[in-house]
C-alpha cells in the first residue's frame, strides 16, 4: 500500500474523508472499481444504469467524471448530472430512470476540506450496511478499468430540473396563492443555492436568500445549520423584516 492509499470504511451514509490525504484520486478509483465489481456480480440486478451526481465542493465535478469513466469501462451505463445537485435529486433520478443505483460525490454537512462518496440503492435510499461492507471487501480485488477517453457529454443529463418539478407537484402550489410572507433562507453556500426561491417563484411569498453562491470553504464554517453557523440568518430575523427563516 503506497502513501496515497488508505483504509476506506463507510459510515452512516457513505464514505467521507479529508481531501488529499485520504480522499484522493487513487482512493476514489479503488472504491469505484469495488462498487463496479459489486454491481456486476449482483445476481438480483435488474438494470445496468447508474446515476451520478455531485455537490459544489472543490473537485466534486471532476471526481464525478472519474467515477463515470470507471463505470463505463465496467460495462455499466451512466447518467451524469449536468450540474451540481442535491443528493435527493440523484435519488429521484434513480426512480425516474429505474436505475440500479446512484452515486453522489458529496460530504454533506462536513467542513470544506472533506468530500465523500454516497451510494443510493434502486429505490433511492441509502445503501444498506451489508451492501457497503460487501463493497469494502471487494477493494483491490480486481484491476482498475477506466475509459479515460469516454464521451461523457453523451451521458450527461439534467436531473435537477425534474427533481425541482417533482417538489412543486408535491407541494400543490395553489395552496400558496394567499401566502404573502417574507421569508429568509440561509443556504450557507451549500448545494441548496436558491432552489427554494425557484420552487416558490410565482407565489406571493417573497424569498430572500443569503449565502447562495458557491464557496468551497463555506465561509470558513461547516455547512451545518447549528447555532454558531447561523449568524447571518439570526441577524436577518432580528431585523423584523421576515416572517420566517430557514437554513
Amino acid at each position: 500500500m503506497n502513501q496515497s492509499e488508505t483504509s476506506i470504511r463507510f459510515g452512516t451514509d457513505g464514505w467521507r474523508a479529508i481531501m488529499g490525504s485520504e480522499y484522493n484520486d487513487r482512493n476514489l478509483k479503488r472504491l469505484t472499481q469495488a462498487f463496479c465489481d459489486y454491481a456486476v456480480s449482483d445476481k438480483s440486478r435488474e438494470s445496468d444504469l447508474i446515476i451520478v451526481g455531485y455537490d459544489r465542493r472543490e473537485n466534486s465535478q471532476e471526481f464525478a467524471e472519474t467515477v463515470s469513466k470507471i463505470l463505463l469501462a465496467n460495462q455499466l451505463r451512466v447518467v451524469l448530472s449536468d450540474q451540481a445537485c442535491p443528493t435527493p435529486a440523484v435519488s429521484r433520478a434513480v426512480l425516474n430512470h429505474k436505475a440500479y443505483a446512484g452515486v453522489v460525490i458529496t460530504a454533506s454537512h462536513n467542513p470544506g476540506d472533506y468530500n465523500g462518496f454516497k451510494i443510493k440503492d434502486s429505490i433511492g435510499a441509502s445503501a444498506a450496511p451489508e451492501t457497503t461492507r460487501s463493497i469494502e471487501n471487494l477493494l483491490d480485488k480486481n484491476p482498475l478499468k477506466i475509459s479515460e477517453d469516454a464521451d461523457l457529454l453523451s451521458v450527461t443529463q439534467d436531473i435537477l430540473t425534474p427533481y425541482l418539478t417533482s417538489i412543486k407537484e408535491y407541494l400543490k402550489m395553489d395552496c400558496f396563492k394567499d401566502a404573502s410572507f417574507n421569508v429568509a433562507v440561509d443556504s450557507m453556500h451549500g448545494i441548496g443555492s436558491d432552489f427554494i426561491a425557484q420552487i416558490l417563484a410565482g407565489t406571493p411569498i417573497k424569498i430572500t436568500t443569503f449565502r447562495s453562491e458557491r464557496d468551497i470553504h463555506f465561509g470558513g464554517n461547516a455547512p451545518e445549520p447549528i447555532a454558531k453557523n447561523l449568524k447571518p440568518l439570526v441577524e436577518a430575523m432580528k431585523s423584523g423584516n421576515y416572517d420566517a427563516g430557514f437554513a
